[in-house]
């Protein structure tokens, strides 16, 4: 069976969420949580039409609110956001 690889957009997404951790996932047991998984695709598919920061922030608000049923830091959500978007603007594509 072939080896599949990843889009590196991906991995990387993946990475900078488990950096984040928002909802302490991967602080605790020191590998991706598969709850953050759902985040990836749409994060990306956002940062390729335009999103902005308000946009992201947005979204994530949501996700964190109505999926995952918790609150963080409003200041975290737009950082993380920000960086996101710094890393979408300087990737190599």
């Amino acid at each position: 069976m072939p080896v599949t690889r990843e889009p590196s957009d991906v991995v990387e997404v993946r990475h900078l969420l488990s950096e984040w951790d928002p909802l302490g996932f991967y602080a605790a047991n020191g590998t991706f949580a598969e709850e953050y998984e759902g985040l990836i695709k749409p994060l990306l598919a956002r940062l390729g039409h335009g999103a902005d920061v308000d946009q992201l922030v947005a979204y994530l608000d949501h996700e964190l609110h109505h999926h995952f049923g918790t609150y963080p830091d409003e200041t975290l959500v737009v950082e993380f956001a920000e960086r996101v978007l710094k890393w979408w603007a300087t990737r190599e594509v």
